[in-house]
């Protein structure tokens, strides 16, 4: 048995989920700057939080719940109980104490090498402490597995890094669009999602404040592990909302996805860079801006760099 959900292609994604693929929630734009143009029209409606992905047939799940950070032998031990939902409870139960170790060691390494955490207090929601909470937010910046979900305020960074197909090695193997998730913030709640992130984190984590960052956790995701057996994406929990509607009046609409074929990701590209995006403004670390001082004088000096270098002081 599978314990997660995973698609291969926009085609099975969209038979998966059919009310949300649907027109009604749906906006498909053939051209970046309608892309861009849609975006803007959705956020003067409402207050949303932003998603953008690079492959349109990805689902919404935390990169803790996705195939590739389950381990074998505890995917063998769900299914010698498979049919028992209160082994499936124990097995959820368990993998979010894991995540708790993982992050708690995290902690404990930086404090050992003199790594500083940024000091953000406890969270109700995650019931991590002070300490392991800081540790946390930080550790999500650098590909540590969590339960948290990425989102933003602000279009243009969710456009910016649905444009970053470069970042994803089988997007020129399976042609895909490039999506941009737009949801109100009023909505996420009836989801089975709670906004976790706090001022503190994006004032003191210079990635989270200039990616506009929002980070959100699946509060119904035990619930649905336990009925289903599975590690539910947020489209589990959407689709089932659309079923209880026969029509949703456009102004009204809760979530939206915004499509875009990826060869036009470069174009879009160029329209984000007229807002001053770009990989080193969202990701401001010392090993960016390493990258770019080289690329500006590339990687070896040769006397005519260094005589255009004192040409210009």
């Amino acid at each position: 048995m599978e314990t997660t959900v995973d698609f291969e292609t926009k085609s099975e994604y969209e038979a998966a989920y059919p009310l949300l693929s649907g027109k009604t929630a749906t906006a498909r734009c053939l051209k970046a700057a309608e892309f861009v143009d849609t975006l803007f029209q959705i956020a003067n409606l409402d207050q949303h939080v932003f998603r953008g992905q690079s492959r349109s047939c990805w689902p919404i799940i935390a990169t803790l719940f996705r195939k590739d950070f389950i381990a074998k032998p505890a995917i063998d031990r769900l299914n010698a109980h498979a049919d028992d939902e209160i082994a499936r409870g124990r097995f959820f139960d368990g993998y979010l104490q894991w995540e708790q170790a993982i992050v708690t060691s995290f902690a404990e390494n930086c404090l050992n090498e003199g790594i500083p955490l940024p000091y953000i207090p406890y969270n109700e929601t995650l019931k991590f402490d002070t300490e392991v909470v800081s540790a946390y937010f930080l550790a999500r910046n650098y590909g540590l597995p969590n339960r948290l979900l990425d989102f933003t305020t602000s279009p243009t960074v969710a456009a910016w890094f649905a444009a970053d197909v470069e970042r994803d090695s089988d997007s020129a193997m399976v042609p895909d669009d490039i999506v941009v998730w737009a949801i109100r913030e009023d909505f996420l709640s009836q989801f089975g999602y709670e906004i976790v992130s706090t001022s503190w984190a994006n004032a003191q984590i210079p990635q989270m404040q200039r990616q506009k960052a929002v980070l959100l956790v699946d509060t119904s995701g035990r619930e649905n592990f336990v009925t289903t057996g599975k590690f539910q994406p947020m489209e589990y929990m959407i689709e089932d909302f659309f079923r209880s509607y026969e029509r949703i009046d456009p102004l009204d609409m809760p979530i939206w996805r915004v499509t875009l074929p990826q060869e036009e990701a470069l174009e879009l590209q160029g329209i984000l860079g007229n807002y001053d995006l770009s990989h080193i403004y969202l990701f401001p670390t010392i090993e960016n801006v390493v990258r770019r001082t080289l690329g500006q004088f590339g990687r070896f000096l040769t006397v005519q760099s260094i005589q255009d270098s004192t040409s210009r002081d």
